[in-house]
């Protein structure tokens, strides 16, 4: 670390360095937010602390379903986002499994010809078979459909997407910015700064 103030002669401070801090937004927030609302932090303290913010590797647009449509337009609070987009540290890996299964599964139901018209899949060939019955007589009931993958929130994830991006993201900023004396974080950003600190020598 660096020093920050020193004595040139007893009882007399010499002005100190001002000190570097990152900042990292949380999840659905970006730089430019994220600075705004650390806005009546920064301004005591802007003669002694450069703040580097920096926005999140990862877009987190569509990061909400449609009946969190309000959340997939704002930041965690309902903030609206600017130009930049929500974005995030990494992504909500449950959810890309999701996404992906469901592409699949509408891709084995529709096939798009060369013109573009899209072109119902051919239904699979009749089978004969003699009608099943349950031991009291009764016909089965028609099997369920399966279940359509769980929508997981966030903060609920067990499985990261993209933490590599983001180490990569860091270490390139600390190179270029740094050395940085400590780490502003909220949300999703305070658990990307602990990972950070803990993995990414240059920050520590």
């Amino acid at each position: 670390q660096r020093s920050h103030a020193a004595m040139s002669s007893p009882g007399v401070r010499v002005a100190a360095d001002k000190i570097k801090v990152l900042c990292l937004h949380g999840f659905t927030q970006n730089a430019d937010i994220f600075r705004k609302r650390t806005g009546s932090i920064r301004k005591p303290l802007k003669s002694r602390v450069d703040f580097v913010f920096i926005d999140g590797p990862h877009s987190a647009a569509g990061a909400f379903p449609d009946s969190d449509r309000a959340a997939a337009d704002a930041d965690e609070d309902g903030d609206a986002i600017d130009s930049v987009g929500p974005r995030a540290w990494w992504l909500v890996g449950e959810n890309i499994a999701a996404a992906a299964s469901a592409a699949a599964a509408a891709a084995l139901l529709e096939r798009v010809t060369l013109d573009g018209a899209a072109v119902a899949a051919p239904a699979p060939a009749a089978v004969t078979s003699l009608p099943t019955v349950t031991t009291d007589g009764e016909a089965p009931s028609e099997a369920s459909p399966a279940p359509a993958p769980t929508w997981v929130r966030p903060a609920l994830s067990r499985e990261m997407r993209g933490w590599e991006e983001t180490a990569a993201l860091i270490t390139e900023v600390v190179a270029s910015e740094g050395p940085f004396d400590g780490v502003l974080a909220f949300s999703q950003g305070a658990s990307t700064s602990a990972l950070a600190l803990a993995l990414i020598p240059q920050l520590a």
